[in-house]
């Protein structure tokens, strides 16, 4: 087992905070997402109201934190996919 040094257990702190906070973020575009979905069944938004929470989340779409969350999240994607298609065979 190799000792690490303190520069080091940092470094995976603050890319681990880093990573939570983009998870985070990509939870919020998702629940805005089907937030945007209940309420345009219920169509109780205004025209302005829900222009403003499409261009939200357009903007959200838009974001390097939710392509950066995305693409920290295809491999679990891919390897979840991969499981179910076999599972169906």
């Amino acid at each position: 087992m190799t000792e690490r040094g303190a520069g080091e257990i940092v470094a995976d702190d603050e890319r681990l905070r880093e990573q939570e906070r983009q998870l985070a973020l990509v939870d919020r575009v998702l629940g805005l997402e089907a937030e945007l979905a209940e309420l345009s069944l219920q169509s109780t938004l205004s025209p302005s109201a829900q222009l403003a929470a499409e261009q939200e989340l357009a903007r959200l779409r838009r974001s390097a934190e939710l392509r950066i969350g995305h693409a920290l999240t295809a491999p679990a994607r891919v390897a979840r996919r991969t499981i179910e298609r076999r599972s169906q065979r």
